[in-house]
């Protein structure tokens, strides 16, 4: 049994559902997108993508894991790149950043979407209830950037450093950085995210985030 637990791969025959494991970064989603369509699994109704620090191990699920490789990610980022554009492209790695359970499978489904009709106008067909639930929840990560970027306090320490710690609800460090670096150009300073133990710490004008983008598993 203990063996069994530790399997990354879990199947009851066709009655279970495909899961796609990935690696908690972009890259990592990126590289799974590039597996399913390399193993022709777009298709399976059944089909979810999650990251790996996220999944529940289960009896009656069948999962694979993909490790991130940055050639097949930057392939499938630059063909992303041309259908969905820039803006489509904010939408993926915002959505990406919120860290919702499912995100992994709602972007995928999106990106789908894009790619069977290339044609479209994607973003803006809400009637597509992934491309729904994509476009709420970029929403609901811009007002938690905006929200950060009015009301995160700094201490100023001993050292000469400005400190701020915050707890957002979305992983939005990495889109308030440039916020801050424009308006303490002068300044030594760090931003520490308290619930991902990840930080952005600019040394006079050069930003640097310390940390991988992790992965939320909770409902949001």
């Amino acid at each position: 049994m203990s063996k069994l637990l530790q399997s990354h791969d879990y199947t009851v025959d066709h009655l279970t559902p495909s899961i796609v494991l990935y690696e908690p970064s972009f890259e990592g989603w990126l590289s799974a997108v590039f597996y399913v369509y390399g193993n022709k699994l777009q298709n399976d109704d059944s089909l979810q993508l999650i990251a790996q620090d996220c999944y529940v191990p289960s009896l009656i699920a069948q999962a694979t894991s993909v490790t991130t490789d940055e050639d097949n990610a930057e392939r499938v980022l630059i063909k992303l790149n041309k259908l969905l554009g820039r803006s489509g492209m904010r939408n993926i790695l915002w959505g990406f950043l919120s860290e919702k359970h499912n995100i992994g499978t709602i972007l995928f489904q999106v990106v789908k979407y894009a790619i069977d009709y290339p044609s479209r106008h994607i973003m803006e067909d809400l009637g597509n209830l992934n491309v729904l639930e994509l476009v709420q929840t970029v929403k609901s990560v811009g007002r938690e950037k905006h929200r950060m970027e009015a009301f995160v306090r700094f201490e100023h320490t001993t050292d000469d450093i400005y400190f701020a710690r915050v707890e957002p609800d979305f992983n939005v460090l990495p889109l308030i950085g440039e916020h801050f670096r424009q308006r303490y150009q002068d300044q030594h300073w760090a931003i520490y995210d308290l619930s991902r133990a990840m930080a952005f710490i600019m040394i006079k004008a050069k930003v640097r985030l310390n940390a991988p983008l992790p992965c939320k598993p909770s409902l949001i």
